[in-house]
């Protein structure tokens, strides 16, 4: 995969990705949910992976990965499906996010002008220019 990526969850929400520890490092309870599974990646050469599933590797950071909420951080490894490895063409690629941002809370994350997101997103010509502008956006609020 070449980072950044959007990973799109449900057709309703987006997570972004900058490197691979980005998309790699979880808590143990998000795995245990299935935040993995199914999960459809669009990295920014254009090309579409499914998670099928995931495994965990090791537990990251001091005491074993826990923290005072008792949740535990860890590293996993993704499993894909067979599916995976297909170019999504860049008209469908932006009418799958102008649905998800239509629909999704993670509107607020980018701009406060929804037209002003949509018209961004339609002057953009890349798979790349789209994922690093929306992923610039997001790690840019928090």
């Amino acid at each position: 995969m070449k980072f950044p990526i959007i990973a799109l969850l449900n057709k309703r929400h987006l997570h972004f990705a900058r490197n691979e520890d980005d998309i790699s490092i979880c808590t143990k309870t998000a795995l245990k949910n299935g935040f993995y599974n199914n999960l459809s990646i669009v990295d920014s050469d254009g090309v579409q992976y499914v998670v099928q599933d995931a495994e965990k590797i090791n537990s990251v950071g001091l005491f074993w990965g826990y923290n005072i909420f008792l949740n535990q951080k860890i590293r996993v490894k993704l499993k894909m499906a067979d599916t995976s490895g297909q170019f999504i063409d860049l008209h469908k690629f932006k009418e799958l996010l102008k649905n998800i941002l239509e629909v999704s809370d993670n509107h607020g994350n980018f701009s406060d002008d929804s037209k002003h997101t949509m018209k961004v997103l339609n002057s953009l010509k890349t798979h790349n220019e789209i994922i690093t502008h929306l992923c610039d956006a997001f790690y840019k609020r928090y």
